[in-house]
């Protein structure tokens, strides 16, 4: 229960918003069952303005990523990343409009219109200790 807790431990003080992302197997199979000292879940769920659950561990909010996650990790994986997204920065040296080209004659045949999205943008951690990876330990 104490590994949300070690994983906001490496964060920097300047990380006031910390978010948790982790695969949706592990958190409802590993970390939903989980107590605290005082036998009180260490999870909360709230509804959000359009009735959709948001889910928390220790006060941080959990977003799900099942790609870069696996669902049964090893010894050794990732199990979660927990950081502040402000401290990122994003530039968008074109705009932050996706640039649209519409193709009506590479598919005409098959009756179909192409439509090609370009979006360029370059992301990087500015602010330093902003994120911090858990993962498992040999041996369980």
């Amino acid at each position: 229960a104490t590994t949300v807790l070690q994983g906001l431990a490496e964060l920097s003080d300047a990380a006031t918003e910390p978010v948790i992302v982790m695969n949706k197997k592990v958190f409802f199979n590993a970390f939903m069952g989980l107590l605290d000292t005082t036998n009180r879940p260490i999870y909360e769920v709230l509804l959000d303005n359009e009735s959709k659950p948001r889910y928390f561990l220790n006060g941080c909010e959990v977003v799900f990523d099942n790609v870069n996650f696996k669902a049964e990790p090893d010894a050794g994986d990732a199990l979660f990343l927990i950081g502040d997204f402000s401290g990122v920065t994003a530039n968008y040296p074109d705009g932050e409009d996706v640039k649209i080209v519409v193709d009506p004659y590479t598919l005409a045949t098959e009756d179909k219109i192409r439509f090609i999205g370009k979006l360029y943008v370059g992301a990087g951690i500015t602010r330093p200790y902003s994120f911090a990876l858990v993962g498992l330990e040999a041996g369980g």
